[in-house]
């Protein structure tokens, strides 16, 4: 369980999910059709802030994919850029299946079955803590002890992907992009049995999100 436990990048936000859905009411449908959902505007989120940049980025990976979500990630080194890809990429495929999971079952039962796939929503993000030093910064979120850590670079705030990386040797930095690259295909493959309607119920959904994260636990051991 390694890159879930052990690093923060993967345990917090960069493969959770839409910040800017779960913060808006009025995308629940409650387990109604997704012809039902009512729409409203989002107010911008402050990018001024760590926790308003991670909100932003969500907002911007739904519009600009993988190349959107790289902007969002502090790199130094080739070795992180690839990571930092990796990432992304797991970015892009986890907003694709909360997507489905909101637009079938509702903003709340979406929470659940991502939560039991391993990924933070929006709610996990507005009740972190965040610590400011300089131009550092932690969020410890609620019940991990895993924190994500940003950077300022450029006047905006990202995720320093060196300081993520940090506890993990050559041969575990290959490992957690591997896993990366499985929990992307595993979340596009949820996303497409919810869109197909072969993952019916709530229970259905998050059963098979709940089977996926172990399965990719036990491929990382």
């Amino acid at each position: 369980m390694r890159p879930i436990m052990t690093c923060g990048a993967l345990a917090g936000w960069m493969i959770c999910c839409t910040a800017a859905l779960a913060a808006n009411p009025a995308t629940q449908n409650n387990g109604a059709d997704s012809d039902s959902i009512q729409m409203t505007h989002t107010p911008e989120p402050d990018a001024s802030t760590p926790r308003g940049a991670l909100h932003a980025a969500d907002l911007a990976i739904r519009k600009g994919g993988i190349d959107a979500a790289m902007a969002f990630y502090h790199t130094t080194s080739v070795r992180d850029r690839e990571i930092a890809r990796c990432l992304a990429q797991a970015d892009v495929a986890c907003g694709h299946l909360e997507d489905a999971l909101v637009q079938k079952f509702g903003r709340a039962s979406a929470d659940t079955a991502l939560h039991a796939f391993g990924a933070k929503v929006g709610s996990d993000l507005d009740a972190a803590d965040v610590t400011i030093e300089r131009n550092t910064a932690v969020i410890h979120w609620p019940h991990d002890d895993q924190p994500l850590h940003m950077v300022k670079s450029g006047g905006d705030w990202k995720v320093e992907v060196a300081a993520e990386l940090a506890s993990l040797d050559e041969h575990q930095v290959t490992d957690f992009a591997e896993f990366l690259k499985h929990f992307a295909v595993a979340a596009d493959r949820l996303a497409d049995q919810v869109t197909a309607g072969r993952l019916a119920t709530e229970q259905a959904a998050t059963d098979a999100c709940q089977h996926e994260r172990q399965l990719l636990v036990r491929n990382d051991k």
